[in-house]
């Protein structure tokens, strides 16, 4: 009984096993309610839930923590690492707690000081933190990459284009084939219109993490942004095999095939999303186009009016209806080109502020305006974000703080 019992501590610790092995084993050796088997127990959920770190799933770390701590409640340890899992998980109250948790069970003062630190770089609250993360990373410090990690988060969120850029390639120097750092390198390059490097990266996140299929589906839509047409159109079709029902899938490939000219199959494919999302824009938008391209006009002023009514700011959907009334309904077309000469001067306006955010990152009254803009355009969400970030880098930025408390009081309770 001991030589099994040192035989399955040992397993656990190694190659840990199902958790429901691991139950049985313990129940049937009667060791299950003493203190060695909830030591047993606890180590299992720690491996594991570091295996699931090693995965970067955060949320199977967090359950395997939140066993253990049921063993190991009074261990600083593990409510460090519970923590910075919470962190990576966007879990941010709950990293908060753990922290608190840690500091009371005596933890090193200068680990919880750089943790504290990383939650607030991550949240996009940068300005008081970012020099001194940098300093550390430059002086080798050995948790450079989770320093790096939290930073290109921040900037991401705080469209801090060049400074994310900045940090990925910082961490890609460390590790050139981390898949998470070249998904986010892509995304920085898209946002920037740079395709042809964000492709590279997608490209070779995929090659490195054929399973992944976030990272294909924006490698496919890029493609077939840029008009890679049959390089996307096997990315989506492998994406259709694995989600046959997911609606983005679905709609890049209908996409594809009217590009191809298979229109009918690209119909049928628009009608699956619509009959699931009646209120889809982007599904309304293109089956008007492919009405009107195929020779129906009425039908295709029926799909696009219901797009611009539902998305007054969408300037595909608005440009598509323009189209359709041009030769019909001349004046009523004019409306729209009006409209259309609005939304171009606004993307306009928008696209400066964002060069002008790039070279001024700290910039309270920038970020205040694209929130305004956004905001102005039924953006609801885009636009308080940005003036939650204008606010983060000037606490006391008073028009941001007046447009948040006009929205607080429309919102109502």
């Amino acid at each position: 009984m001991i030589g099994l019992l040192r035989r399955l501590a040992q397993s656990v610790w190694q190659y840990p096993l199902p958790a429901a092995v691991v139950l049985v084993l313990l129940v049937v050796t009667g060791w299950g309610g003493t203190a060695v088997g909830r030591h047993i127990w606890a180590q299992y959920h720690y491996r594991a839930a570091q295996q699931a770190l090693d995965r970067r799933d955060f949320g199977g770390a967090r359950e395997h923590l939140a066993q253990c701590l049921r063993a190991w409640q009074d261990s600083a340890e593990v409510h460090f690492l519970a923590a910075r899992t919470a962190r990576r998980a966007g879990a941010y109250d709950d990293a908060d707690y753990h922290l608190k948790e840690c500091e009371h069970l005596g933890w090193v003062a200068e680990a919880l000081e750089l943790e504290r630190a990383l939650l607030r770089a991550q949240r996009g609250d940068l300005a008081e933190v970012e020099g001194k993360l940098l300093t550390f990373v430059d002086q080798g410090h050995p948790d450079a990459v989770a320093i790096l990690e939290a930073l290109a988060r921040g900037c991401l969120k705080a469209y801090s284009l060049p400074r994310a850029k900045h940090c990925l390639e910082l961490w890609l120097a460390r590790e050139p084939d981390n898949v998470q750092a070249l998904l986010w390198r892509g995304e920085v390059h898209r946002r920037r219109f740079s395709h042809q490097e964000a492709l590279a990266d997608y490209r070779r996140v995929v090659e490195l993490d054929p399973a992944n299929d976030a990272a294909r589906l924006q490698l496919a839509e890029l493609l077939l942004h840029t008009r890679q047409i049959d390089e996307a159109v096997g990315h989506f079709q492998l994406l259709h095999q694995e989600q046959p029902e997911n609606a983005a899938v679905l709609l890049g490939l209908a996409r594809c095939l009217h590009q191809r000219g298979d229109d009918e199959q690209a119909r049928r494919l628009l009608d699956r999303i619509l009959d699931a999302s009646p209120s889809d824009v982007e599904a309304l938008t293109e089956r008007g186009k492919l009405a009107q391209e195929t020779g129906l006009p009425d039908e295709a002023e029926r799909w696009l009016r219901q797009a611009v009514a539902l998305a007054p700011y969408d300037y595909r959907a608005t440009y598509a209806l323009y189209l359709c009334l041009q030769t019909r309904k001349p004046a009523e077309a004019g409306i729209y080109l009006a409209r259309l000469k609005e939304l171009e001067t606004e993307q306009m306006r928008m696209g400066q502020l964002l060069r002008q955010i790039g070279e001024k990152p700290h910039d309270a009254a920038l970020r205040y305006q694209v929130g305004m803009i956004f905001l102005g355009s039924g953006q609801t969400t885009e636009g308080l974000r940005w003036l939650q970030t204008a606010l983060q880098e000037d606490p006391h930025h008073q028009p941001s703080q007046q447009a948040l408390a006009r929205y607080a009081a429309n919102a109502g309770p």
